[in-house]
């Protein structure tokens, strides 16, 4: 246990040793604590790379990368010395450079305007240095950092730091290729394993992080949980937000919908949602299920205003429901007679499965 203790005091100590020359200003906003939880996710070559967990005082998780790497195409290369910042949900947070500032093709180092620049790039998650290889980015191969002559590509020029292209698209590639998914994988597993990391997800103002937890979720990543549930349910009757009630939508097949206390929720819920959402709700059932007399009611009480396919969708889930309402009955003896034979069908089902014994 001793020796564990002591290689993580040498690694804090060799990621905090270094002086900082710069620091986005994301960055300078948050008191980052390190923590115990190391990682690995895997770089363009398949090599493991280290990755180790900061966190906040709200106890929010963010992912750190240390590393030197030359920035070169041929001729001299200059090796940088940096930090990566990610958000949890894998996108970028900010940077920091260590004991000597970046520099551009003509040894000029990097001002203020020029970092801003870097930052602005770095950002962009669809920069068009995505469409590049490294060998490509000037008109015709020279030699040097940056290209120390030769014409950047315009249009690869307009997307990047002047003067500094290979260490722009050097950065924006160790940021953006392939790291994302790998860290929202991370970020899964803790969540699955520490509840508490899952409460600050889901107390915290920011909606980018409760917008995460449900597409892990959707994704298959997450475990659904009581929190969960309630925020699927919290996001499904939201007013004017067609992005969140469309997560929520998404996320009902991975809850537990036999449950009481969900079912509750969902009925609830019911009443608020205009009549192509119930229907939703409706297709999202399984013709099992067990119903809780709230769900029964709500599900019921829908049936006075659909046509006679969505009368027949609800019929099919309430069939094997204990104690039918009388007008319930009546509606399927009705629906028993229509031509439509997806209809009629199910009306005689419904009145089979609720018909007295002998």
């Amino acid at each position: 246990m001793k020796g564990s203790i002591w290689a993580f005091m040498m690694v804090v100590f060799f990621i905090n040793s270094d002086r900082i020359v710069f620091q986005s200003k994301p960055l300078r906003s948050l008191s980052l604590k390190d923590t115990e939880i190391r990682k690995h996710i895997l770089d363009d070559y398949g090599e493991k790379i280290d990755l180790f967990a900061k966190k906040d005082s709200s106890g929010m998780i963010y992912w750190f990368r240390k590393l030197k790497t030359p920035v070169c195409l041929s001729g001299e290369c200059k090796e940088i010395s940096v930090g990566i910042y990610w958000y949890s949900n894998g996108k970028f947070l900010g940077l920091e450079v260590y004991n000597e500032e970046l520099t551009k093709t003509d040894h000029s180092v990097f001002t203020n305007e020029d970092y801003n620049n870097l930052i602005e790039v770095l950002i962009d998650d669809w920069s068009v240095l995505r469409e590049y290889e490294y060998d490509d980015l000037l008109n015709e191969e020279m030699e040097g950092v940056d290209g120390v002559t030769g014409a950047t590509k315009k249009e690869i020029a307009d997307g990047t730091v002047e003067g500094a292209v290979y260490t722009t698209y050097t950065l924006w590639h160790l940021i953006h290729v392939g790291e994302k998914d790998q860290i929202q994988s991370l970020t899964a597993q803790l969540l699955n394993t520490n509840k508490s990391l899952l409460n600050v997800f889901l107390k915290i103002s920011n909606d980018d992080y409760k917008n995460f937890a449900l597409e892990l979720m959707i994704d298959g990543k997450l475990d659904p949980t009581e929190s969960m549930t309630s925020l699927v349910f919290d996001y499904l009757t939201l007013k004017d937000d067609i992005y969140r009630r469309e997560l929520a939508f998404k996320s009902l097949p991975y809850l537990d919908l036999e449950k009481p206390l969900v079912q509750v929720h969902l009925a609830r819920a019911f009443s608020k949602l205009s009549s192509m959402e119930k229907m939703r709700i409706v297709n999202n059932l399984n013709e099992d299920i067990q119903l809780e007399d709230i769900l029964y009611r709500s599900l019921v009480e829908e049936l006075k205003y659909l046509d006679e396919w969505g009368a027949a969708k609800i019929l099919n889930l309430v069939k094997k429901f204990q104690k039918q309402d009388s007008e319930v009955v009546k509606l399927a003896n009705n629906l028993s007679t229509s031509s439509n034979n997806y209809v009629r069908k199910i009306a005689i089902e419904f009145l089979e499965s609720n018909s007295s014994p002998d």
